[in-house]
């Protein structure tokens, strides 16, 4: 109840937000029913619209746990991503801290709150869509992020700059060529190749959006932009065709391996790796995961099984238990290198290397506790 002094008496109403012990399990009725409304409507806007309801009537941090229940459910795993991008975008409008927001951000339904706050940042700096030679947009960009010592986990840090490259194509009407150019004004080369993940990742998934459809994609070459582009760009560009190259194609596993074997030899790696990280947003079950690993050429299975063991780590916010369940099913051949990349992608989330050591203790299979802490 909230009380509030009329003259000298009180009047009493009841709060309209749950309380904080019951809003999480009232915020998973509310979503489920209103994500599920949307699926059956179609329409993209419905979403946009889920998100703004959300936040009118439970706080940000409790919208993100309710989804993380209800994200692998049919109707709302492939869907929830963009409602991220609504989300992050508009708690940012509200706090106006773009680290406060980060940090309250969760890697829930492949980490899309993070992206949307970045672009709400931008956003709010009404910069024009012809900013002579990007000044302000280059200037924009210096330290936006700040410093992975201003983060919990480092890939809080790195979520922040690839969002970046979400944000330059969301603000320059997904002008690949000179997003890409921004991003080579962060101050290091590893910034900018995170940068550069975010923009190829827009345009994927811009080329498949039939309202925004990307002026960097062409039916007919489907290894357009990669084979135009600067060196600096090919090998993230050819990665970041697998998403296209399965939407397009309707789901078709096949298909898209087959796309992925067409890449110049030298960039097949990061397509195949790509195959793996894209089906943890589509596919649930390990067997399956594996499964469609397994379908790949055999130099290639590694690859895919590296892919898939980092986005089950990115998706589950650090949590190690389902990539380590994926690991113990792979073929012998494809162990070293999972169990390798659960160590890799753990050093995001751990704080120290004794956290680190705890987790690659975990392992089933202490033959491979070597590979998980492995520095490469």
């Amino acid at each position: 109840m909230v009380a509030l002094a009329v003259g000298a008496s009180f009047l009493y109403f009841r709060d309209a937000r749950p309380k904080p012990e019951a809003s999480v399990s009232v915020a998973v009725k509310d979503l489920n029913l209103a994500m599920e409304n949307c699926f059956e409507q179609n329409k993209k806007d419905c979403y946009v619209q889920v998100a703004k309801d959300a936040l009118e009537k439970f706080p940000y941090p409790t919208i993100l746990q309710a989804f993380a229940q209800i994200e692998t459910q049919p109707k709302i795993l492939t869907r929830c991503h963009p409602v991220m991008h609504y989300l992050g975008r508009l708690e940012y409008q509200k706090t106006r801290n773009i680290t406060q927001t980060l940090i309250r951000s969760r890697p829930t339904c492949i980490s899309g709150s993070y992206h949307g706050a970045v672009e709400g940042y931008f956003m709010a700096q009404d910069i024009p869509l012809n900013d002579p030679d990007d000044e302000l947009y280059t200037k924009t960009l210096t330290g936006i992020c700040g410093q992975s010592s201003d983060y919990p986990q480092q890939e809080i840090y790195n979520q922040c700059n690839h969002g970046i490259g979400h944000a330059l194509m969301f603000v320059t009407d997904a002008d690949l060529p000179r997003s890409l150019k921004l991003c080579d004004a962060l101050s290091s080369a590893v910034e900018s190749r995170l940068c550069y993940t975010g923009v190829f990742m827009e345009n994927s998934n811009s080329s498949t959006d039939p309202n925004h459809p990307s002026k960097y994609i062409k039916a007919d070459n489907p290894l357009y932009p990669c084979d135009e582009l600067g060196k600096q760009y090919e090998s993230t560009c050819y990665a970041l065709k697998a998403p296209y190259f399965f939407t397009s194609t309707g789901g078709d596993w096949d298909k898209t391996i087959e796309l992925c074997g067409k890449i110049p030899q030298q960039h097949q790696g990061g397509c195949f790796s790509t195959i793996g990280a894209n089906q943890v947003g589509f596919v649930t079950d390990s067997a399956a995961l594996n499964d469609n690993c397994q379908r790949l050429p055999s130099k290639f299975r590694s690859s895919c099984a590296q892919g898939v063991a980092s986005h089950l780590i990115i998706r589950y916010g650090g949590d190690y238990k389902a990539a380590m369940a994926f690991c113990a099913q792979v073929p012998l051949s494809n162990k070293q290198a999972c169990y390798r990349q659960i160590g890799l992608s753990e050093r995001n989330w751990t704080a120290s290397d004794e956290e680190l050591v705890a987790v690659c203790e975990k392992i089933k299979e202490p033959e491979y506790l070597s590979d998980c802490l492995s520095t490469n």
